[in-house]
């Protein structure tokens, strides 16, 4: 089942390049990605086949998933 993984980043230039670099690193495809947020902060969410393996990559680099639902894509 796929997975939402929210991450809230910094709105800077490269941020979203670091998330889906993590998330390659770790062989994990992202099947879509959607960013919410003009601020200085952004929630950033990824929807991703296998979670476990981009939550570790993504902890490995750095980077703080704040929260995940399982979703089901139609």
């Amino acid at each position: 089942m796929a997975v939402d993984l929210v991450i809230d980043i910094e709105n800077t230039p490269g941020a979203l390049a670091r998330v889906a670099a993590a998330i390659s690193d770790a062989g994990v495809n992202i099947a879509a990605a959607t960013c919410v947020g003009a601020g200085e902060w952004a929630e950033l969410h990824i929807l991703v086949p296998h979670a476990e393996a981009a939550r570790h990559s993504l902890a490995t680099s750095h980077v703080a998933v704040t929260r995940e639902r399982e979703v089901v894509v139609v």
